[in-house]
């Protein structure tokens, strides 16, 4: 008989039976009619026992034969003890859940390939920059005359592609009241070949759409959105939308899968980089990455020195035109930065750089916690080996061989482990994207795949045999060390099996520690991080609310306009206040020109700019120190209000008030003076606090003079006490119905903005706070579980102990040290781990260490009293044992 004959018969042996014996009796029938004696006929063919032995061995696999037996006898078993298998599947499965959920996160955000030809060999071109602190910093933006002055030079070596961040902006279709947000991605034309992408309707862009600046409004969709917007209509090809004045059509869709190169954010909409005319002329405008593929054959490393010694013969190009350096060491450093080929397979994104460091302490945190899991239940199953060592001894008497118990015993832990891998998939299955959602705010829209494909699936197995080796080891080497002899004889030491259980218990104790020790430090961290001042009121529903609205004009439209449209926001009867301003404070954009200080380069120091209009201050209710508010007269680079972080690193707290600040962008206009002084605000981060700023009018003269035309802008609105945030849509199309020209983008709450700077503090606290209370939980059920199987096993020596005349509270005591020695072991043990991981989170933690005394407490204190509740049960059963009832029992 064939193989898989006999391994599909040793899985239905119950049939096999009813087949042999129903094959037995048609044979016995058979011969009875043809005349033979039934009795002799039955000897003939022999007992059905006889038959089945002699049929086992033919149409049965032995080893398979003996798993089916042992996968019963295991579900038996944990039938048998239904609180403990269900105690176990609930702490393993959150355990094994969270893990999943943990790998489905990381695998999405920085593991998964893009779906593109050769994603192995994808590169994005870096280069090394020091920060104004002195600090190794890698920039990975580019202008756009670098870039295609390097893809000519390199043109037959390795082809370079552009593509700028995604956006989300505002779009119209073709019906005006169809408006909404998307995630537009520019790129070179010519990716879509490079990558090997195929559209799945229409055509994809080409070089000849990325050719002539300002010309080719073209777009392509990408099958999500395209699916989820326009529900898959074939006819979408031809359709227009409008990207402010820009009137855009659709010619083609992506194929499935692809959703550009920024995991984190994917993209809707792609258009070609030369649709930026503004921005594609400027050199010192670096808005993209550079991304190659690896050519075959070719040498990364000399790939690598060859773009490097590109970006220095531009540098010094660039430098010989007249730029200067006060700095020589600086100059050389800018010269001779080395440049970095970065592994691009999964994609390339602020939202990988932002978080991998956050779900690599996350997913370490989801370790130690399925480290206690498994040490709580190989404490567990350790415990019913022991319980179990005479069922054992007898097995190996009457022939069972070792191995054979080795199998017994791993297969009852794969059983359990196999069912709180089903019930971890479905906490995963929630979990995942419920963190996804904790990271949602107004201004961090992360988006993140987690279907669940064939990597899933095998980490998920995996997982599951991992697990089934951690906790089963313990079990499985108490089975085959059992001596029959000693077993049967109830001689085994019981002390080496305690020592055993309380060897895993205080690693557990360990790694609760570990985690309860990060959490309290990123309670702390994100506590500090919210008491720091803003130097500005956000307000609130009660004192009025402080909000952004973002405002598109056409091209050409004059300073004028935004100047008539500030008086239209502030005559508005929901509006208390109202200033233009360049972007909002705290908002992600930055702007770092090279300033001079009378005549003096700055440097050292990081410094920088915001255009504000009159008025913004009191709008932001920024406090004027000394000097003037800007002026409606009042323009760029002409006059300047600088903060006191200002006066202290640039003027040495001296009176700045009429001093000199130019921008090196100015050569040829009049140095900007100095006309009053602010207190301090927040701007672009929040854990920089209070930096050097200088804030210029919102109107801007070029080097010749003349009014640069502002094709957007933003207005910093103070709303009357008692107006809702929401009431300010229904001002956005008030306005656009009263002034031509315009186009309200959309509006962001301050607070908001706020808020998006601690999402990473708050994410990292939340869940460090749940594996905390989880750990907590396991530890006080192992601490729990070892006592309480310790006391029930030395049942008879405590009542002779109590009939010798040993006092209760000296039972207690020796439980209780036992309990306490644990504790201090694992705590030990648990602070030189936590302490010694500072230098891997330093940088998540904000004005904390690890090595403050203050956040001992928190671990140390929750593990005292989870110990004190949970060995309460235990003590209170050994010290009220009764010693009569309890020896004559034995």
């Amino acid at each position: 008989m064939g193989f898989w004959n006999r391994l599909r018969n040793s899985f239905r042996r119950d049939n096999l039976q009813r087949d042999l014996e129903e094959e037995l009796a048609a044979h016995l029938e058979e011969a009875i009619a043809s005349g033979r004696d039934p009795g002799e006929a039955r000897r003939a063919f022999g007992g059905m026992l006889r038959q089945r032995e002699h049929a086992a061995d033919y149409l049965l696999l032995g080893w398979a034969e003996n798993l089916r037996a042992d996968v019963v006898f295991g579900i038996r078993q944990l039938a048998k003890h239904k609180v403990a298998t269900l105690a176990a599947v609930l702490s393993l499965g959150l355990a094994i859940g969270a893990t999943m959920a943990s790998f489905r996160l990381v695998d999405a955000l920085l593991f998964r390939p893009l779906p593109v030809e050769g994603a192995e060999r994808l590169r994005v071109l870096t280069y090394e920059m020091r920060g104004a602190d002195g600090k190794q910093l890698w920039g990975d933006h580019h202008s756009y005359p670098f870039f295609a002055w390097l893809r000519a030079e390199m043109r037959g070596k390795v082809e370079l592609v552009a593509a700028a961040g995604t956006w989300r902006m505002g779009v119209e279709h073709e019906k005006a009241e169809e408006r909404e947000q998307f995630n537009r991605q520019q790129v070179s034309g010519w990716m879509f070949p490079v990558f090997g992408l195929k559209p799945a309707l229409g055509r994809l862009l080409s070089e000849e759409d990325d050719r002539t600046p300002g010309k080719h409004p073209v777009a392509v969709l990408t099958h999500h959105y395209w699916q989820r917007r326009f529900g898959g209509d074939p006819k979408v090809q031809g359709r227009t939308f409008k990207l402010g004045a820009v009137v855009c059509e659709i010619v083609g869709v992506t194929e499935k899968g692809f959703s550009g190169m920024e995991p984190g954010r994917p993209a809707d909409v792609f258009t070609p980089m030369n649709m930026n005319s503004e921005a594609i002329g400027e050199d010192g405008y670096n808005w993209f990455r550079i991304w190659l593929r690896l050519p075959e054959g070719v040498s990364e490393e000399a790939l690598r020195q060859e773009l490097g010694a590109k970006l220095r013969a531009w540098r010094e190009a660039k430098a010989a035109k007249g730029d200067e350096w006060a700095d020589e060491g600086a100059r050389a450093r800018y010269f001779s930065a080395p440049v970095r080929l970065e592994d691009a397979r999964a994609g390339y994104s602020d939202a990988q750089k932002k978080y991998r460091q956050s779900l690599g302490v996350l997913a370490a945190l989801v370790g130690l916690v399925l480290l206690i899991a498994c040490a709580n239940v190989a404490n567990l199953m350790t415990g019913q080996a022991m319980a179990r060592a005479k069922e054992m001894a007898l097995r190996v008497s009457i022939g069972a061989g070792r191995a054979r118990l080795v199998q017994l015993v791993l297969v009852e832990s794969a059983l359990l482990a196999v069912a709180a891998t089903v019930a971890g998939a479905a906490f995963s299955a929630w979990s995942a994207p419920f963190v996804v959602g904790m990271l949602q705010s107004p201004e961090e829209n992360l988006q993140l795949d987690l279907y669940a494909d064939a990597r899933v699936w095998l980490f998920g197995a995996a997982l599951s045999l991992g697990v089934t080796l951690l906790f089963g080891l313990l079990p499985t080497l108490r089975a085959s060390g059992v001596q029959p002899a000693a077993a049967l004889k109830g001689e085994e030491a019981p002390k080496r099996k305690q020592r055993v259980l309380y060897a895993m218990l205080a690693a557990q104790v360990a790694f609760c520690f570990v985690v309860h020790f990060a959490a309290g430090l990123f309670w702390a961290s994100l506590d500090r991080l919210s008491a720091v001042p803003l130097g500005f009121d956000t307000g609130n529903y009660e004192t009025g609310n402080l909000v952004n609205l973002e405002v598109e004009a056409t091209p050409g439209q004059k300073v004028v306009k935004w100047e008539a449209l500030t008086e239209r926001l502030r005559q508005a009867p929901m509006v208390e206040q109202a200033a233009a301003e360049g972007w909002p404070l705290l908002g992600g954009n930055f702007w770092t020109p090279g300033l001079e200080v009378d005549g003096k380069r700055l440097s050292g120091i990081e410094t920088y700019m915001l255009s504000v209009g009159p008025g913004w201050f009191e709008t932001m209710k920024i406090p004027l120190v000394s000097g003037r508010d800007f002026r409606p007269t009042d323009v760029h680079p002409r006059v300047v209000i600088v903060n006191e972080a200002f006066v202290r690193a640039h003027f040495g707290n001296q009176n700045p008030l009429g001093r000199r600040v130019e921008n090196s962008g100015y050569k040829e206009s009049p140095y900007a003076e100095v006309v009053g002084v602010v207190k301090d605000a927040v701007y672009g981060e929040l854990r920089k606090g209070f930096l050097p700023v200088a804030y210029v009018p919102f109107e801007r003269l070029n080097d010749r003079g003349e009014a640069i035309p502002k094709p957007w802008g933003n207005f910093a609105l103070r709303l009357r006490p008692g107006v809702g945030v929401g009431d300010v849509k229904t001002l956005g199309r008030e306005l656009e119905s009263s002034m031509a020209g315009i186009r309200v983008g959309g509006m962001r709450e301050q607070q908001a903005l706020v808020d998006a700077q601690m999402v990473r503090e708050r994410l990292l606290a939340a869940l460090a706070a749940f594996f905390a209370v989880l750990a907590l939980i396991l530890a006080g059920v192992g601490l729990y579980g070892v006592l309480d199987y310790t006391v029930a096993q030395q049942r008879r020596e405590i009542g002779i102990r109590m009939a010798l005349g040993a006092p209760p509270e000296e039972v207690a005591r020796k439980y209780l040290l036992e309990v306490l020695g644990v504790l201090a072991v694992g705590s030990l043990v648990g602070l030189l781990l936590g302490v010694g991981s500072e230098r891997y989170i330093a940088s998540l933690l904000f004005e904390i260490k690890a090595s403050d005394w203050q956040m001992m407490l928190l671990p140390l204190g929750s593990l005292g009293l989870t110990g004190l509740f949970a060995t309460a049960a235990p003590l209170w059963r050994a010290i009220t044992v009764d010693p009569a009832t309890t020896l004559r029992a034995q």
